[in-house]
């Protein structure tokens, strides 16, 4: 006689399509998905930038997202490992701020937040022009990556 033990999640689908039941409310994640419900990927360089205006004015804030793809597939990902920040040689040019993406030094980490997409803002002190002013940090890995991706 056979016995099949199985590990029962509530709902039924609770890891997704990318992940295992392995007990109450546990999964395994396949490939490159992780997070609690296997829902979550590590963004690559294949993301991207996407700013609401092609002018922009000296002093007023520049809305942006950042879009995380893995593959060159959209994703969901999650602030923990993230950080959006200025190219260093715009530190004196321009300020970035409203995102969870964003994380100066000194400030207590923020709750964390997942999605697949990303707003922060951007205002520039000068006029000029700025070739990849943003860069994509991969935090917590054994080398962390940074990445310039591009902006559509």
């Amino acid at each position: 006689a056979t016995i099949e033990v199985r590990a029962h999640c509530d709902p039924h689908d609770y890891c997704g399509p990318f992940g295992t039941c392995i007990a109450p409310q546990q999964c395994r994640c396949e490939g490159s998905h992780q997070g609690v419900r296997c829902n979550l990927q590590m963004p690559d360089e294949t993301s991207v930038f996407m700013c609401d205006g092609n002018a922009v004015v000296v002093g007023e804030p520049l809305v942006c997202r950042f879009f995380p793809r893995r593959d060159g597939d959209a994703c969901n990902a999650t602030t923990v490992f993230l950080k959006v920040d200025l190219n260093a040689s715009l530190s004196a040019v321009a300020n970035i701020t409203g995102s969870p993406l964003i994380k100066p030094d000194g400030v207590p980490k923020q709750r964390s937040t997942e999605s697949s997409a990303f707003d922060f803002e951007v205002t520039f002190h000068q006029p000029g022009v700025f070739l990849k002013p943003f860069v994509l940090e991969i935090l917590g890995s054994e080398e962390p990556s940074v990445l310039c991706p591009s902006i559509e």
